[in-house]
């Protein structure tokens, strides 16, 4: 009945738009194509906010305390200002720089266990790096709608896990993990089984570049032609992501299912020579250099769900011209940057304007 419910609320909230304006993964993820389009998940349109409530972070134990008397998990972690070097004035800069690595919830596997995915390489069986036994999956890791971020997460958020599946080579990025119970309240998200990515699909992600509360990226395309990756689970978009976003479900915005699993990219952060500061690198919004590993790569491990279904229907219809896809806005959330004119572009990059 709960996914009758969210199907129902997703059909609305396609004729609804927006009012309001626009230590990490190993593998770095490349930083701003053109302007940045990070956006808080608050801000944007109510599909994107019904999408994201099934994103998770993955946090480590160091960042994620219990407290008994409360009940609560509290986060402790810098700001993202401390953790990158970063000016005061920068986007984002108080917020805190607190999960390791992103991912989403898509329902359960063929024995009828609930699973999430991530990136490979943000996982490990022991040491470094996200591991199950020691470490937890958490829903919500999100700016509220007074505009605070998070300080801390009910108990119910916070989930433990296994590791099902787990590759990091040439061929694919990606980790299947069962969680240690059904989410109570948060519904699977819906993939393409097919594996066919076209060069030019919009695309947009959802996840925590430089560890920070949830950001949604979009004004984005693959840009990498389906058959230079026919014999590899990958394919290239210029999404505005960064270290933290390994594991980021990436989106097509016209189905709305899931693409890829986004893995690996450019450098993330230039330093300004005058000031010892950091800032994001940037590069011209035609290139290419975010890699995501096709979510096809682990479709095995997923039962169809009837969300799935629903988008299936919905994306026949739209093609068939009885349906419109809707305009989600996010196009309209890129930015300049604060301070850019005094950081030097990336060597080899045009120098972007602000």
């Amino acid at each position: 009945m709960k996914t009758v419910r969210i199907i129902n609320a997703m059909a609305a909230a396609f004729f609804i738009t927006s009012s309001a304006p626009a230590a990490y993964c190993a593998d770095r993820i490349a930083a701003i194509y053109g302007k940045d389009s990070r956006a808080e998940v608050i801000h944007s349109h109510k599909t994107i906010q019904i999408l994201a409530d099934s994103t998770v972070a993955l946090f480590l134990g160091s960042n994620l305390k219990f407290d008994g008397n409360s009940g609560q998990y509290f986060i402790e972690a810098r700001t993202f200002e401390e953790e990158y070097n970063l000016p005061p004035d920068h986007r984002f800069a108080r917020q805190p720089a607190a999960s390791f690595c992103s991912g989403a919830y898509v329902g359960r596997n063929p024995e009828g266990k609930p699973i999430v995915f991530t990136a490979g390489h943000c996982v490990s069986q022991s040491g470094p790096g996200f591991t199950c036994g020691r470490d937890k999956v958490v829903f919500g890791y999100a700016v509220s709608r007074d505009g605070k971020a998070p300080a801390g997460f009910a108990r119910e958020e916070v989930y433990g896990c296994r590791v099902l599946a787990r590759r990091k080579d040439a061929g694919a990025d990606y980790a299947v993990l069962e969680l240690d119970r059904v989410p109570a309240d948060h519904e699977p998200l819906a993939i393409n089984r097919s594996g066919a990515v076209k060069t030019g699909t919009s695309v947009f992600v959802i996840g925590h570049p430089g560890r920070l509360p949830a950001k949604v990226t979009g004004d984005a395309t693959v840009t990498l032609k389906e058959e230079a990756t026919e014999e590899r689970g990958f394919f290239s978009t210029n999404l505005d992501t960064f270290g933290g976003n390994s594991g980021s479900p990436v989106f097509n915005e016209k189905t709305l299912m899931i693409e890829g699993i986004l893995v690996s990219g450019k450098d993330d952060y230039i330093t300004n020579p005058l000031t010892g500061d950091n800032s994001e690198a940037r590069y011209r919004h035609e290139d290419t250099g975010e890699t995501a590993t096709k979510i096809s790569e682990i479709s095995g491990y997923i039962e169809p769900t009837a969300t799935e279904a629903y988008l299936i229907r919905r994306e026949l219809e739209i093609n068939e011209g009885l349906r419109q896809a809707p305009d989600l806005g996010l196009s309209s959330f890129r930015v300049a940057m604060p301070g850019v004119e005094s950081v030097p572009a990336v060597s080899g990059q045009e120098e972007m304007p602000a």
